[in-house]
């Protein structure tokens, strides 16, 4: 009996079929890297604990370098995506090395505080929620915790870090170009993000490095306190 149109796979399928193996190869292959990867994570996170057992073992130094030394080679891949597939990557490994919760206070915008904030770190962390932010600050101070603390012009929490020994802010949660938190843990600093710091100072200082030239401004005011954005130029 000879066979009819319906009883032949279509060229196309059986490209299809073809094509699907090649991208089950290559997720196999992905699959073994990250796992390499992993152990490599490991490793470091042994010297890391040796070196600076009180600190948390993030470094957002290091997560910038990676991203930006990936987005330079990318052929195709646009940065935000690259930043997207890596801040999991980065997320996972963190958790791996010593469980660190994200103790996240945010009042007034709590579905895109916590959005963002799963953008930065990725989705393997847990996240507490802390009703105050002085809670959030504690647990960032006391356990292996990092504060995720919701910020507008008129939050007085930060105050609370001027001249704090342990505690540092080291990076913002963004929603396009505006800032919804400030991030905050026990970091050395040799980890910081290079040429961007959040101090905190008084307004005649902020004054002075104002019109000496400093890039520098203020996020939030109390009292005679500013919390500032300050950047370096890169070397």
């Amino acid at each position: 009996m000879p066979q009819t149109d319906t009883d032949t796979p279509a060229a196309g399928a059986r490209d299809l079929a073809e094509i699907r193996a090649e991208i089950d190869r290559i997720d196999d292959t992905l699959l073994e890297l990250i796992e390499r990867r992993l152990s490599h994570v490991l490793a470091v996170a042994e010297v890391k604990r040796s070196a600076a057992a009180t600190a948390l073992l993030l470094r957002p130094d290091r997560e910038e370098a990676v991203l930006n030394r990936l987005a330079d080679r990318a052929a195709a891949l646009r940065h935000d995506t690259i930043a997207v597939l890596w801040r999991e990557l980065m997320g996972v490994s963190l958790q791996a090395q010593r469980r660190t919760e994200l103790v996240l206070h945010a009042a007034r915008q709590p579905i895109r505080v916590t959005d963002a904030t799963r953008q930065r770190f990725g989705c393997a962390a847990p996240i507490v929620i802390a009703t105050e932010a002085h809670e959030a600050l504690e647990a960032a101070r006391s356990r292996e915790a990092i504060a995720v603390v919701e910020l507008d012009a008129q939050s007085r929490w930060w105050a609370e870090l001027f001249q704090d020994p342990d505690l540092v802010i080291f990076d913002r949660v963004m929603a396009g170009e505006e800032t919804l938190a400030l991030t905050i843990g026990r970091l050395t600093g040799d980890s910081l993000l290079g040429g961007v710091t959040y101090p905190i100072v008084s307004d005649v200082t902020l004054q002075q490095r104002t019109i000496a030239g400093a890039d520098i401004r203020p996020l939030a005011a109390c009292g005679h306190l500013r919390l500032c954005i300050a950047r370096e130029p890169r070397a």
